[in-house]
């Protein structure tokens, strides 16, 4: 029989605080390493003028019992803000999946420390340095849902 560990907000906040599990082969990536140096972790990478336009890091748990296929510049920081280091991963996500990840992150970390539903589903936990943000999307008729986990202050 199985032993079911359980994780900590507190624990989870500061596993995230020092990286991200999502190298191909399990390696940590520290946040803010420079976009050009993630193209040996991630499992599809491409480029225009020598900048980093899709890094993909494929299928990764990146919270115990969570796993997203995360890819960074997510569409939602369009040019990575302008910023040449790994601050943010997103996940577009299906409408049918936001329900499921939302129970999970709630039965994980609590209420989230901001929450409303009147364009859709958005969630968001955080501490001082890291957010977890569920929110709605919508574009040419299409209603889905997208989650981003980015590190806050890093300027």
């Amino acid at each position: 029989m199985a032993i079911l560990q359980t994780v900590t907000k507190t624990e989870i906040f500061t596993s995230l605080k020092k990286g991200l599990r999502i190298g191909k082969n399990g390696e940590t990536i520290k946040w803010l390493t420079p976009l050009t140096e993630l193209e040996k972790y991630c499992e599809a990478y491409s480029q225009t003028d020598n900048k980093p336009t899709h890094i993909y890091f494929g299928q990764k748990e990146i919270i115990p019992g969570v796993t997203l296929g995360l890819y960074t510049p997510f569409d939602t920081f369009r040019n990575n803000n302008h910023r040449p280091n790994l601050f943010h991963v997103g996940q577009n996500l299906s409408e049918t999946s936001v329900t499921n990840l939302v129970t999970t992150l709630t039965n994980m970390l609590g209420q989230a420390d901001e929450q409303d539903e009147t364009y859709g589903i958005f969630r968001k936990w955080k501490d001082q340095d890291i957010e977890i943000c569920i929110f709605p999307r919508s574009h040419h008729g299409s209603d889905w849902s997208a989650i981003t986990i980015e590190i806050k202050n890093c300027l």
